[in-house]
């Protein structure tokens, strides 16, 4: 999906280039601020459609909200879940076993010279504007809103590649995050207040009474069954209220 995102960006590119060469500057600007316009609108309709769907889980019966979580992706439906004190359609009476899960190998070095290439893209694009040498607001609202998107873009390829080599325990006393260096944080099941889908971080969050947060990245090399053995242990173990 990353490069489908990339390959997507650079055919808007050469879109705007061929604008620019068949009606001008002028045009491209006006065809670049409606595309922005579009972004907005869309954000912020799926966030409207999202509480809605939140609203309408809350005020439905038991047994109609598990067919709806059943139905949404797994990090949102953990979240509502856990909020909620959901767990009616969860078999709790089994324990599951430790289990542990790993996210898709990326090189580190290849993901960090990606974003800081990107990152310089950025700044090129925004010296000219800096140093005066944008004359017409037209080109220099073009140059702002690709340089935006261009960083954007290269700022989510980072945050999903930054989670490579790190390792997640799930077990009867708690959840663990292993990280590359031989770090761990632990956070045992009754201490979890919160679990929060951080839909622009790309995460779901389990946040302890302590303040102590483990970031699970939504690339986790299966995510579903991981937030299902979570939930398990959640529902057998949390004694906190949720937040």
């Amino acid at each position: 999906m990353t490069w489908l995102r990339w390959a997507g960006f650079l055919a808007a590119i050469a879109g705007v280039r061929w604008v620019i060469a068949h009606r001008g500057e002028e045009a491209a600007a006006y065809v670049v601020g409606v595309l922005f316009v579009a972004v907005l609108l869309g954000a912020y309709l799926r966030h409207a459609l999202r509480q809605h769907s939140e609203l309408t889980v809350m005020q439905a019966d038991p047994k109609e909200r598990a067919t709806m979580l059943a139905a949404m992706p797994p990090a949102r439906a953990a979240e509502i879940r856990f909020t909620l004190r959901s767990f009616e359609d969860i078999d709790p009476s089994t324990p599951p076993p430790t289990v542990e899960f790993s996210y898709p190998n990326a090189p580190r070095r290849l993901t960090a010279a990606l974003f800081w290439a990107s990152a310089l893209c950025t700044a090129g694009l925004l010296l000219p504007i800096i140093r005066g040498q944008i004359s017409e607001w037209s080109s220099a609202v073009m140059l702002l809103v690709l340089a935006a998107i261009f960083f954007v873009t290269a700022l989510g390829y980072r945050i999903t590649h930054r989670w490579a080599g790190t390792r997640l325990r799930v077990g009867p006393p708690g959840l663990t995050e292993l990280s590359p260096d031989g770090t761990h944080k632990d956070l045992a099941w009754p201490e979890i207040v919160a679990v929060r889908h951080r839909r622009w971080l790309g995460s779901l969050d389990y946040e302890s009474s302590t303040g102590e947060t483990i970031r699970v990245g939504l690339t986790l090399v299966d995510f579903a069954h991981f937030v299902q053995l979570a939930l398990v242990h959640l529902h057998r173990r949390s004694g906190a209220s949720a937040t």
